[in-house]
């Protein structure tokens, strides 16, 4: 029996925490979620996930930040980092490529009608 995937979410919002967790829901798959960006890049150093998935708009550091952060440290500089926003401008998707994530993946769930 293999190891579960290990993946870290990084963002502020309790209900995308539950739609991320339904949308991966697998007994292959463990996912830690994290409120802030400082308090994912503790959770990521203290325990190295295989991926995670990044809100572009928190309370504190914001997405860019923190993924700039974990991109400078040993020991996450290479897990793949892919941005889970609202924000779907091509200037802010460029921006997620800039600091460092692997990908932007625009959320429908946050846009405001």
């Amino acid at each position: 029996m293999s190891e579960k995937i290990d993946i870290l979410a990084i963002d502020d919002d309790k209900f995308i925490h539950k739609m991320i967790a339904r949308a991966l829901d697998s007994e292959d798959v463990a996912i830690r979620f994290a409120v802030n960006g400082e308090a994912g890049i503790k959770m990521a150093t203290e325990s190295i996930p295989e991926i995670i998935l990044l809100d572009v708009e928190m309370p504190g550091i914001n997405g860019y930040e923190t993924c700039e952060r974990l991109r400078a440290l040993d020991v996450t500089r290479n897990v793949p980092i892919v941005f889970l926003s609202s924000r779907s401008s091509l200037r802010e998707r460029m921006q997620g490529y800039e600091a460092g994530g692997d990908d932007y993946l625009v959320n429908l769930l946050k846009l405001k009608t």
